[in-house]
């Protein structure tokens, strides 16, 4: 699927939908990846509230270019596996787990050259795994992230054996909330692990970050080198 460069459209986008696989496509040309243009995601997957049954998969895709994600989740309850893909210079992120996905399996996937993130983990998104995959040169790479969603932390996720080369900062978790407040209005992201994974030559940013508001997330046996700033916290 050629998008011809221009921006507001989606390339493949399914609401509700049970039991669906996206393999072996390339997508490409949906925009430049600067600037950001709302309706420009390449594949993007809404299950929360309309119905859906897993699984939702997408494997093997070669997707290059676009003014917004490049595959975008938002699918809560929904199990879904996202694996041996390959997704470079997009505005935002090569692999978004948002609006409370869950259960999600993030695999082998490249992730390169992109505006924002890697892989982002956000929202209320809980009990998702990255793992394997390989993210140079994102703004960030590995982001466990809650912009401020009420009562809804993002938490029990795991980030396994990725590498992170390059670009802003290499993995980390934080939230735009504020730590302490009651369940209805905090925004946390807590109890989530990062294992294993390789983090060098990030130079724009630090190769570990641990930012407020949270509690409770486990950094463990991750090899560091190259960075301008090799680990950098301010609670969490």
């Amino acid at each position: 699927i050629d998008g011809g460069n221009q921006t507001g459209n989606n390339g493949i986008n399914i609401v509700g939908a049970g039991m669906v696989q996206v393999d072996a496509m390339t997508l490409r040309n949906f925009g430049p990846k600067n600037p950001r243009v709302d309706n420009s995601d390449v594949i993007h997957f809404f299950g929360e509230g309309d119905g859906g049954t897993p699984p939702y998969i997408v494997t093997r895709c070669l997707i290059n270019g676009g003014a917004a994600r490049g595959i975008w989740l938002q699918n809560e309850g929904i199990r879904g596996v996202y694996s041996d893909n390959t997704v470079s210079n997009v505005n935002m992120d090569g692999v978004d787990c948002d609006s409370g996905t869950t259960g999600a399996l993030v695999k082998f996937n490249n992730l390169s050259g992109n505006v924002r993130y890697g892989v982002f983990i956000e929202q209320g998104a809980a009990y998702n795994c990255a793992l394997g995959n390989i993210c140079n040169g994102d703004l960030r790479d590995l982001n466990d992230y809650n912009n401020t969603e009420p009562g809804r932390p993002v938490q029990y996720n795991s980030d396994i054996c990725n590498t992170c080369v390059g670009g802003g900062n290499g993995l980390r978790t934080g939230s735009s909330g504020v730590e302490g407040g009651s369940d209805s209005t905090n925004s946390l992201t807590s109890h989530n692990f990062f294992f294993d994974n390789v983090v060098q030559d990030i130079t724009d940013g630090d190769g570990l970050e641990s930012e407020t508001a949270g509690t409770q997330n486990y950094y463990s046996q991750n090899y560091l080198a190259g960075n301008t700033t090799e680990i950098a916290t301010s609670g969490s």
